[in-house]
């Protein structure tokens, strides 16, 4: 799942404390928890870990700590600073990441939130004049600022990265100018699509099955839909603020899932990670839930095993990026004559979930159009 939120100045002091507040979170204490990530971040030489002085400055749109240092966005209050791109896992796998202590599964948490926003980066943009007109400039470059954390505002085990997208980015003269968000923003479903793709495949490589279920969305196969709910207090938050407006998640579009989010978000109270730790364990006991303990070789759960057996080999991978695209071609053409490529591969990748990666897909989506729309 991927949510966003738009930053403003006023948000600067009490965004910067929130995303640095790790201290409930096992693995803050690796020096993960935080990293620097985009071209941007790079001319900067913004690397490793978050440092707080660095963000709050970048988040104020001062660039460079020199004596030349300048502003590059305007100073009202109200004027936006960047984005925070939110990327959740799905609930079993934060529980089996969490509650068993699996770090495999935080690696490829944080492999699919890079390559996630990787894609975002190649669409970043600002405006400059050229002539006394203004145009689009394509700079492909981002500074974000990532801080990993492992618990929801109910203390439930909620593995999520916020990505705060600077709005800051460097132009071909080298000029930092005020990011083009909005096309960013407009992207939220598809850069969705392509975590939980990397995310599906990242886990399949590790040895998890994975249960499909609507919309592109899966859950680990060992974990049940009753033992889910269980650790999902925030989730039954949302769908009842849903149901007062006569909406579920399935017919509420994405602002409207957006604005129940916000509605039901509480302040984060720090607790005691022993506290949280202990009390995960008990409703797991109490749920029945057998966690992995074979590194993803093979999974138990209520006596019965999985064993996996997926090769994700480059043609097996070919080969289902061809079929996802050839879905996707024809369901939306039975609806469309004019596809957004952005739309055709977010529908592309929510069919090849856990099978196809977004190069794959991509790669194909060039031959297709090269040799023209296939029969359908």
């Amino acid at each position: 799942m991927l949510s966003h939120k738009i930053l403003t100045r006023q948000d600067i002091n009490r965004a910067a404390n929130y995303y640095e507040d790790s201290a409930d979170d096992y693995y803050s204490k690796d020096g993960s928890a935080s990293e620097w990530q985009g071209k941007g971040a790079k001319i900067l030489k913004l690397i490793g870990a978050v440092d707080s002085a660095q963000l709050r400055k970048l988040m104020a749109g001062e660039v460079g700590l020199s004596k030349n240092t300048r502003l590059s966005t305007r100073q009202d209050s109200n004027n936006r600073i960047g984005i925070d791109l939110t990327f959740s896992a799905p609930k079993s796998v934060s529980m089996q990441a969490l509650i068993a202590i699996d770090d495999k599964i935080i690696k490829a948490h944080d492999r699919s939130v890079k390559c996630a926003l990787k894609a975002a980066e190649q669409r970043a943009q600002t405006r400059k004049k050229v002539n006394g007109k203004s145009q689009v400039e394509t700079t492909g470059n981002l500074i974000v600022a990532k801080f990993r954390h492992e618990t929801s505002r109910e203390r439930d085990p909620q593995l999520h990265t916020h990505a705060v997208v600077m709005n800051l980015t460097q132009r071909s003269d080298r000029q930092w100018r005020a990011l083009r968000n909005d096309d960013i923003i407009k992207m939220t479903r598809y850069l969705g699509a392509v975590y939980r793709t990397e995310l599906a495949i990242e886990l399949r490589k590790a040895g998890y099955e994975i249960r499909y279920e609507r919309e592109g969305m899966f859950e680990l196969a060992h974990i049940s839909r009753a033992q889910i709910e269980g650790f999902s207090s925030r989730s039954t938050q949302i769908e009842k603020k849903l149901a007062e407006r006569e909406l579920t998640r399935q017919t509420a579009t994405t602002q409207q899932k957006q604005l129940a989010t916000m509605e039901t978000r509480k302040h984060k109270v720090s607790t005691a990670r022993e506290i949280i730790f202990d009390d995960w364990q008990a409703r797991a006991k109490e749920l029945n839930i057998v966690f992995d303990r074979d590194g993803g070789k093979t999974l138990t759960s209520k006596g019965k095993e999985f064993k996996n057996q997926t090769t994700l080999d480059k043609f097996t991978r070919t080969e289902a990026a061809k079929r996802a695209l050839r879905f996707a071609i024809n369901h939306l053409t039975e609806r469309q004559s004019v596809m957004k490529e952005s739309i055709l591969l977010d529908t592309a990748m929510r069919q090849a979930i856990g099978a196809a990666r977004l190069p794959d897909i991509e790669s194909e989506l060039k031959k297709t159009n090269k040799a023209g729309l296939p029969d359908r």
